[in-house]
């Protein structure tokens, strides 16, 4: 049961009683079978109304499979494909959520509609509805609006006192996941209170809960301590441990979210059990952690054989593909097996779940959803008004006409001949991921956010110009003749004035910052450090072209500094602005930023040697003929064998130009070894620990603007790992 590399750092007891049942019920194996089966069917993202259930892990497995997590149905894209969660949700959502896309998956529990449906048949037959639950909790949240004008909220004895009068008979239900003597009390004081109220011939309690309270009740008092397992917003979690505590005679009660939260000096005999929502992985790792020295004993106080099907939806779904017979075996695959596999999934922009260590998973006929449209759409959100940001300044500090029609060029507002263009015909200066980053920066980080951007829009400028002055001298310096489609700055005004013209805009970006209404000090000195390290990473960059060997960890140094650290200078200055200055908010989305960064360069080294010009607007091969070493090159240097790697090596030392013949032996050489997908997989985990970075922050975030920033960088996050262009 327990792997011996789970077993660092432990804190050794003499035993452990393990209670069962523990961790997933019936319901939850349900909803995290039914959302894997969405991530494998749709092109990511696959939208999900409230968390899947209440746990950390599991949300954040999902997260990384491609599964925003939003709290309206108006977050979702039209037409995006969307699950409802395991706990129920209000009839009005659930219409809205068919009114706004075809592909909804209900997933709620089949005992919360069973609560549902009791109120609903209770309230038409004139009873009032006291219902027993958590105010905050979703569960309570949905089951309260299926006839909010005849039911009653209660969350304690207590409450039940403080009632007014009702008119005619009583019900008496139960948000499903309630403490079993909890329910008892309410139960008692809505009696004293009402006299004759009627309740459900079968329990509205979830049998999964009552009988992992059973189980805490019988291991507890055998215990010096007792550790349950589940994240603090998990209501079953919260019960079990109120359970644990009334029953321990006064033993040391912990929950944890997992084994690092554990703590020492429990005593000699641990119990552990864990939430219904809890994957038993966590247990595993908890009891690994700490490692007792007699082993583990079973405190068995009954089976579990229950079993839900996949939604309906989801089935109608299969079926009208041809794929139902998929789901023969669903009964005999574990959700734990399910999670196992998403902890490395990497969802790609044709369906396939790929999981590090495993064969991929392909998914016949993938419905295509606009997730690329959707990011497109968020970096043109800000584009007009971040243009205006710019324009003012260079209107306000440019005298020169020539120069401010040269700069004008150069960001997509003027032609070839520096005439204006009409807004209509003007070519898009680029895709202003930075900008972009440093505006949902901003509103993430800002606990109150309304979606006002005002206060951002000079800094996001600034970045905008710290970046194009990069471009203008990366093309002098790599001798590229295009620049988005079009002639380079360079090829139109000159080398001299190109130089001179990204001079000038570089300068333009510092009295941008100027014009910021906070943090002014602390932006110039991020901006000027991230400057030198442009500088510092193009240098390096252009040097390896001559280096016979750079390997990949000199490589992602220089990427580092090359283009993460801009992507880190939006993030960090975004998020400074809307928190008000945090250092620390500021710190962790730079440190998104940064990891971004590097997925973005990395998937530009791709697309430089496998994308089309038409796609890239940069000429095809060019890297290659520069003999430039990017990830790809640098891992064909490193993973090709026999004479393929000498020829190779050969072709990357010498300085004469290559042939066409020259070029098409390098990508075979590449595709050989397997540069692409290597390549691919280290963009891939970099835009992993981009989200991990911010996770923390997601998961605190309150405003529903705020919210939406966070989904909004997820989805950018994923974009820019798996673009085409």
């Amino acid at each position: 049961m327990l792997l011996s590399s789970e077993a660092e750092e432990v804190t050794p007891v003499e035993r452990v009683l393990l209670a069962t049942p523990r961790s997933f019920c019936a319901g939850v194996e349900m909803a995290i079978k039914a959302l894997a089966w969405m991530v494998r069917t749709f092109d990511p993202p696959v939208f999900c109304y409230h968390e899947i259930v209440h746990n950390r892990l599991v949300v954040e497995r999902f997260r990384r499979a491609g599964v925003v997590f939003v709290d309206d149905v108006d977050d979702v894209p039209a037409g995006a494909p969307l699950m409802l969660s395991a706990h129920g949700s209000a009839p009005e959502v659930v219409r809205a959520a068919r009114r706004r896309s075809q592909l909804v998956v209900d997933a709620v529990c089949p005992l919360v509609q069973k609560v549902h449906h009791e109120v609903r048949q209770r309230s038409e037959k004139g009873h009032a509805v006291v219902y027993a639950g958590h105010a905050t909790h979703d569960e309570a949240v949905g089951t309260l609006a299926v006839a909010p004008a005849r039911t009653y909220l209660v969350g304690r004895p207590d409450d039940v006192v403080d009632l007014r009068d009702l008119d005619g008979p009583v019900a008496f239900l139960a948000q499903t996941t309630l403490g079993v003597d909890e329910w008892k009390e309410i139960l008692a004081a809505a009696r004293r209170r009402f006299g004759d109220v009627w309740v459900p011939s079968r329990s509205d309690l979830c049998f999964a809960t009552t009988n992992r309270q059973a189980a805490v009740k019988a291991m507890a008092p055998r215990c010096d301590a007792v550790v349950v397992i589940g994240s603090a917003n998990s209501s079953n979690t919260l019960a079990l441990e109120k359970v644990a505590r009334r029953s321990s005679g006064g033993a040391r009660v912990v929950r944890v979210d997992g084994p690092d939260d554990v703590p020492a000096g429990l005593g000699a005999t641990v119990g552990v059990t864990a939430g219904a929502s809890a994957p038993d992985e966590l247990v595993r790792r908890v009891v690994a952690r700490l490692a007792p020295r007699y082993g583990v004993e079973m405190v068995d106080v009954t089976s579990e054989d229950e079993y839900f099907p996949p939604p309906r939806e989801l089935r109608d779904l299969l079926r009208s593909r041809g794929e139902e017979g998929l789901l023969d075996d669903d009964r005999a695959v574990a959700a734990s097996e399910v999670l196992d596999a998403l902890r490395l999934a990497a969802p790609d922009a044709t369906g396939t779940v790929t999981v590090v260590g495993a064969v991929p998973v392909p998914v016949p006929g993938a419905v295509p959803i606009p997730a690329r449209a959707t990011a497109l759409q968020h970096l043109g959100a800000y584009s007009a008004r971040v243009d205006a940001t710019t324009a003012d300044v260079v209107d306000d500090e440019v005298p020169d006409a020539w120069l401010r029609a040269a700069i004008g060029y150069h960001l997509g507002w003027h032609d070839e001949q520096l005439r204006p263009l009409a807004p209509d015909a003007r070519t898009p200066a680029g895709k202003k991921l930075r900008a972009t980053l440093a505006v949902l920066a901003s509103r993430a980080a800002d606990p109150t956010s309304t979606g006002d951007v005002d206060a951002v829009l000079p800094f996001a400028a600034a970045v905008e110009l710290v970046h194009n002055w990069s471009l203008v001298h990366d093309d002098i310096e790599d001798g590229d003749r295009t620049r988005r489609g079009r002639p380079a700055l360079w090829t139109v005004v000159g080398e001299p004035h190109a130089i001179n013209i990204g001079d000038c805009t570089y300068a333009l970006a510092l009295r941008c910052i100027e014009r910021s209404p906070a943090q002014t000090a602390e932006l110039l000195s991020q901006l000027a450090r991230t400057a030198v390290d442009l500088t510092v990473g193009q240098m390096r960059d252009l040097t390896f072209e001559t280096v016979p060997d750079i390997g990949v960890d000199r490589y992602l140094e220089m990427i580092e500094g090359k283009t993460g650290a801009l992507l880190r200078c939006a993030t960090y200055g975004g998020a400074l602005v809307g928190s008000g200055g945090d250092p620390a908010i500021a710190a962790a989305f730079g440190e998104f930023g940064r990891r971004l960064g590097l997925a973005f360069q990395i998937r530009d080294d791709v697309l430089g040697i496998w994308g089309t010009d038409t796609e890239t607007g940069k000429p095809t091969g060019a890297d290659i003929r520069r003999r430039k070493k990017s990830l790809p090159i640098v891992l064909g240097l490193e993973r090709s064998q026999g004479t393929t790697r000498v020829l190779l090596q050969r072709l990357y030392a010498q300085q004469f130009p290559l042939t066409a013949a020259d070029e098409q032996f390098v990508l075979e050489a590449l595709d050989d070894c397997g540069a692409y997908g290597l390549a691919q997989a280290w963009a891939r985990r970099h835009r992993g620990e981009a989200l991990a970075a911010l996770a923390p922050l997601a998961e605190r975030a309150v405003a529903p603007d705020a919210r939406a920033a966070f989904a909004a960088l997820h989805l950018l996050a994923d974009f820019v790992t798996e673009r085409d262009h």
